[in-house]
Formats: structure tokens, sequence, C-alpha cells
């Protein structure tokens, strides 16, 4: 299971910066970069998603 531990945004300009640190059998950081708050913290989503789909060992295949 996946924990959100922590969820912090910084506005430079017109854009904002959105890095959420994930923890599960490891602690990591994803970054999203948007001109929107919402999109920046969606974009940060999607790469923590893509990580986790590109480790995916399905069962019996390893």
């Amino acid at each position: 299971m996946t924990t959100w531990l922590l969820y912090h945004r910084r506005k430079t300009d017109a854009l904002v910066e959105t890095v959420i640190t994930w923890k599960n059998s490891r602690e990591f950081k994803t970054k999203g970069l948007d001109l929107d708050q919402n999109a920046s913290a969606i974009k940060a989503t999607i790469r923590m998603l893509n990580i986790f789909e590109n480790e995916f060992i399905p069962i019996g295949q390893d």
C-alpha cells in the first residue's frame, strides 16, 4: 500500500511545481510542473503510476 507522505507546492511566476513524496517498499519523490495547481499535482501522480507500471512483474512471469 502506498502512503501519501508529503505534498507541497512552489509557485514561481506563472508556473506551479508540485513535489509528492511517496513511501511504499521505498521512498521516492515525483514532481509535476504546470500553470495550474491541480494539473501539476496530477502530473506528479501520473509519474508515480508510470514508475510502478514499469516495475510491475505479473505473477508467474519472473
